[in-house]
């Protein structure tokens, strides 16, 4: 199977009520056997290149390496921009074969705003998770999330899911959480 887009995958996590996972990428090792294992269990997954990724001069060459593997896949894969900074890198991603772009407006919109001005496929909400590892048990928001559920209907994504206990995992993704980052437990 080729690569497939967020829009197609993510209708199927709603469906399934599941959370579909993300995987920060940094080498083409990590790159393939996280591959592997996604056929293997036969679970759909988002294969992101991050920041850091991008700032070592590798969004080039982890594309061409997820391209190349994921050709040969039974298992729908995303290939996806992290934390976009510009229009211009987004531009650059989609031109590498990116099936999927973030643009970081963390500092921009409120939900409503954004979700009314913009067509997004999904939405990242901040409810107390962090990238890293935690300190401790994390102090995430429900409420604020069920609140984030109750006025859109746009799937969500939970970014920093490193660290976070599947007690808290399974409740998110009962809210709504359909998406979830994972890259520093990688």
């Amino acid at each position: 199977m080729s690569l497939v887009t967020m829009r197609e995958i993510l209708p199927y996590a709603e469906e399934k009520k599941i959370a579909i996972p993300a995987f920060n990428i940094d080498t083409m090792e990590i790159t393939q056997a996280i591959l592997e294992t996604v056929e293997e269990e036969n679970c759909p997954a988002i294969i992101a290149v991050g920041q850091a990724a991008i700032k070592d001069g590798k969004l080039e060459s982890l594309a061409a390496t997820v391209r190349t593997l994921a050709k040969d896949m039974k298992t729908p894969v995303v290939l996806h921009l992290d934390h976009g900074q510009s229009v211009e890198q987004v531009v650059k991603a989609l031109c590498a074969g990116f099936t999927s772009v973030m643009i970081d407006g963390s500092k921009l919109q409120d939900v409503i705003d954004f979700t009314a001005a913009v067509k997004v496929d999904a939405l990242a909400v901040g409810i107390g998770n962090a990238h890293g590892l935690y300190k401790g048990r994390p102090n995430l928001d429900f409420q604020r999330l069920q609140e984030v559920r109750d006025v859109t209907d746009v799937p969500l994504v939970l970014h920093g899911g490193s660290g976070i206990p599947d007690d808290m995992i399974q409740t998110a993704i009962e809210i709504g959480i359909r998406k979830i980052n994972v890259a520093t437990e990688i």
